[in-house]
């Protein structure tokens, strides 16, 4: 799971980049603010707005990643949000941004391959946003949230210790045993995960006199996936846990 966390993050840094490169940039207005309440989260209220000033057209859009970074007191200190759309006749990448003070702005790139796979973004913002994040434990550096898409034949199983995972039902999630993908339909496996979740020792080597750095796991699960009812649909093999205590 890890190495596919890490190849999620890089894909999405290059595409970034890519699009800062070749993307059009387009100047926000200038009050166009989000307002923050803690331990929620205005996606909802972050597409209408996107909608309203990119003037994408809303049956047209499809969701391509999503990373949010949660402070250990519940605000959120950052959002991205990317999708396809079409915009004057045009199909465009979308790349949607809101700082620590709810400022939101943005850009866009256009984009003529592919087809439209995804799912719309509401789909998944309106699922999220209805977590109930105070209930969740944000450690002392807070949460990361990340969406990524993903296809082929991958299994999960919650282990207690480094990773559970959890259905998504209408804010709500229900502890899975386990959960098995193969058909090559996209899915977009939400990764919630705490901030700095390594204790670090420092011990110096004898033998070279540098410091050796160890990190030490705590014993609380790192993260959490969780699974939305329609990707669930699309599972090959999916077994519910014993505890089927929801949170």
């Amino acid at each position: 799971m890890r190495d596919l966390m890490r190849k999620q993050i890089a894909t999405l840094l290059l595409l970034s980049i890519f699009l800062m490169f070749t993307g059009c940039a387009e100047k926000p207005s200038e009050d166009l603010y989000l307002n923050f309440t803690p331990y929620e989260l205005p996606l909802s209220e972050l597409w209408t707005l996107t909608v309203n000033e990119t003037g994408v057209e809303n049956e047209t859009a499809s969701f391509s990643d999503l990373m949010i970074r949660i402070g250990p007191h519940g605000l959120p200190e950052h959002v991205l949000l990317e999708f396809c759309g079409v915009k004057e006749d045009r199909r465009n990448f979308f790349h949607v941004e809101v700082n620590r003070q709810g400022h939101v702005s943005w850009y866009s790139g256009e984009n003529v391959g592919g087809s439209f796979r995804w799912p719309h973004p509401l789909e998944l913002l309106g699922e999220i946003e209805k977590v109930r994040f105070r209930e969740i434990d944000f450690g002392k550096d807070g949460l990361s949230i990340e969406v990524f898409d993903e296809a082929g034949n991958v299994s999960y199983k919650s282990d207690k210790v480094n990773c559970d995972i959890f259905g998504l039902e209408n804010g709500k999630l229900i502890p899975l045993e386990s959960v098995s993908f193969s058909s090559e339909d996209f899915r977009y496996p939400v990764l919630i995960s705490k901030r700095g979740y390594y204790n670090v020792l420092i011990t110096e080597n004898r033998t070279t006199g540098e410091d050796d750095i160890v990190f030490l796991l705590e014993k609380e699960p790192l993260c959490f996936y969780a699974f939305t009812e329609r990707d669930l649909s699309r599972a090959e093999m999916l077994v519910y846990a014993e505890n089927n205590e929801t949170v």
